[in-house]
């Protein structure tokens, strides 16, 4: 392998370099108004004289799903097999009892990946660049791409927690999680890797703008409107997500049709995975405000917010802020609740309230003297809301930073209720993934936000989109194929996949009562195959969460069987398939290995 120049990192009480197992994160790869292909190069190096087995743990962003890793040595280079998940294991452990190098990548429950490599050479140097198909958040404007540089510690009522020398670490419950090992979140910088990223963004329109709340950045415009993002400086430590916003100069409506579809092709090239048949080959982006917006009427909503110790500090002032600025921003005819939650709940009232000058003080006056404690009972905060609501059909808003585990069987039963969810996420480690996916599942809108922006402003402007919905029973007419689309909410556009069309349709029509919009816009071309993955990236997020809340039983085995069957025919890891590869090198001899668990920072704010 090419001699690669790292950081030195420093102990600052010794002078003496710190053994880092794993040294560097780089993000590379192309950002897309309809998603993302990554490319994360880790980095290890084994010191000391044996050999090492290191896991690194991370989360995966919104709708991310790994695609596979390549492994690459001195004199080797090796791409993984997708297999299932007890044969990738057992494979793993034979190919480390031989002294031969082996790499794991193994999906959990809440989205969590634990990167294993095992039998690690004394100072050899091993690179694993493992693909990521990612989500972003998109907005009439343009779009943001969030990636996890830390993973966030949350709230399980089981879960064990320890403080350690640099830290804190925490320990799951092995009957709910199984075997996953979390790793030691640091309040310094010494010990950790560095993170680094070069992302080329594509906006899909001319572009406004691109900052980063998250990262001092490099902004390099390039002559096909293209945009190559670097962060500022060598490298950085991992205790925050990577943001970017994209900002375009006007909302634009957008078809992104995958290349060969678009240029009436077949798929070229050493890229191509086979896809089934019918997999989505384009995705419509429509801007709500093509839209004119319905005449508003009273609204009830109810505001749920998270105080638990991980919102302390910056995170709950902020919350603060965001719940003062949303029931300022209350009409008189409108009604509100409100209800906060750590591990237990409270509300200002067991039922709405009319948003009259006096209650909406007495809220206020209420909300003040809240103060950050205990763990987040998340899901019992967000039963109290449906309570006050007075049952099924109405609307939160939720202020949280997502801070908590076993995610699934939160997703499915708010899924089931009726209630759509809106979501304010607060934090610099937020559970993107998990809070995104609440929100699609319920029919509702999110927006995330860093502690250190306009928090009260996002949560107004958030709030005030989902008091007045644009149009209700909206839908696509693609060539007299009609796709339901729903509610559509101020600021966020419609956002229809191919559903199987076979091929791209000569007319696009979104209409809703008393109207209708010719959505013909600009075409861009996307890489093979990034449609189809983001599309089986959502179905494999929505059978995980229902295989948590089934657990066990025949409807256990059929979710297990059908989320197997999508891995396969996506080429993509998941809780049923993991990603493997086992590296038979000269010299090769069995023997123990020490372990060294990748540790990563406390997250920023917290």
């Amino acid at each position: 392998m090419a001699e690669t120049a790292h950081a030195r990192v420093i102990d600052a009480q010794t002078g003496q370099d710190v053994d880092l197992a794993m040294q560097q994160l780089h993000l590379s790869g192309r950002a897309y108004p309809t998603g993302s292909f990554i490319r994360a190069t880790h980095r290890f190096k084994c010191a000391g004289d044996k050999p090492r087995e290191i896991l690194y743990v991370f989360m995966l962003p919104r709708q991310g799903t790994l695609r596979r890793f390549t492994v690459k040595g001195e004199d080797f280079e090796v791409t993984s097999r997708l297999e299932e998940r007890k044969d990738a294991r057992k494979e793993y452990e034979a190919g480390v009892e031989d002294g031969h190098l082996s790499v794991l990548a193994e999906t959990s429950m809440d989205g969590m990946v634990t990167l294993t490599v095992g039998q690690v050479r004394p100072d050899e140097e091993v690179a694993v660049i493992l693909d990521v198909v990612v989500g972003v958040a998109n907005r009439d404007d343009g779009y943001n791409l969030r990636f996890p540089f830390t993973i966030a510690p949350s709230y399980h009522p089981q879960a064990i927690m320890s403080q350690t020398a640099a830290g804190g670490k925490i320990e799951l419950p092995e009957d709910i999680f199984g075997d996953i090992v979390l790793p030691e979140w640091r309040t310094n910088k010494e010990g950790m890797h560095g993170v680094s990223f070069k992302i080329l963004v594509d906006p899909g329109a001319p572009l406004d703008s691109v900052a980063s709340p998250s990262h001092r950045i490099l902004v390099r415009p390039q002559d096909d409107g293209t945009v190559e993002v670097e962060l500022a400086g060598s490298a950085d430590v991992p205790d925050r997500d990577m943001v970017l916003e994209v900002k375009t100069r006007k909302p634009q409506v957008g078809l992104f049709v995958d290349e060969s579809l678009a240029k009436g092709s077949k798929p070229t090239g050493a890229d191509v995975i086979p896809f089934p048949q019918d997999a989505p080959m384009w995705s419509l982006v429509v801007p709500s405000s093509v839209i004119p917006k319905a005449q508003g009427t009273p609204r009830k909503i109810c505001l749920v917010v998270d105080h638990s110790g991980s919102m302390g500090d910056t995170p709950m002032t902020r919350a603060k802020q965001a719940t003062d600025a949303c029931l300022a921003g209350l009409g008189p005819n409108d009604e509100f609740g409100l209800v906060v939650f750590d591990d237990q709940v409270d509300a200002f009232d067991d039922k709405m309230c009319k948003a009259t000058k006096t209650n909406r003080k007495r809220a206020q006056e209420w909300m003040a003297q809240v103060c950050s404690r205990g763990g987040t009972d998340l899901s019992n905060g967000l039963a109290k809301g449906i309570e006050v609501l007075g049952g099924p059909g109405g609307d939160i808003l939720l202020i949280t930073d997502g801070q908590v585990s076993q995610t699934g069987p939160i997703v499915e039963q708010v899924g089931a209720s009726g209630t759509r969810v809106h979501i304010l996420g607060i934090g610099a480690a937020s559970q993107d993934r998990f809070l995104s996916m609440l929100a699609r599942r319920s029919k509702g809108v999110q927006k995330m936000v860093n502690p250190n922006e306009d928090v009260a402003g996002a949560g107004l402007e958030l709030f005030n989109a989902v008091k007045h919905p644009v149009q209700v029973d909206v839908t696509a007419d693609m060539d007299g194929k009609i796709v339901n689309v729903g509610t559509v909410w101020e600021g966020v556009p419609i956002i229809v996949t191919d559903p199987g069309t076979n091929g791209i349709p000569k007319s696009f029509l979104i209409k809703w009562n008393g109207g209708e919009f010719d959505a013909i816009g600009t075409m861009t071309e996307v890489p093979d195959g990034l449609v189809g993955l983001l599309w089986a990236g959502r179905k494999i997020e929505d059978l995980e969460a229902a295989l948590d809340l089934t657990v066990k039983g025949p409807a256990a085995s059929s979710i297990k069987l059908e989320l197997k069957a999508l891995s396969k025919a996506y080429h993509l890891a998941s809780r049923e398939m993991s990603l493997i590869s086992v590296v038979k090198r000269a010299g090769d001899q069995p023997g123990t290995m020490e372990q060294h668990v990748v540790p990563v920072g406390q997250p920023e704010g917290m």
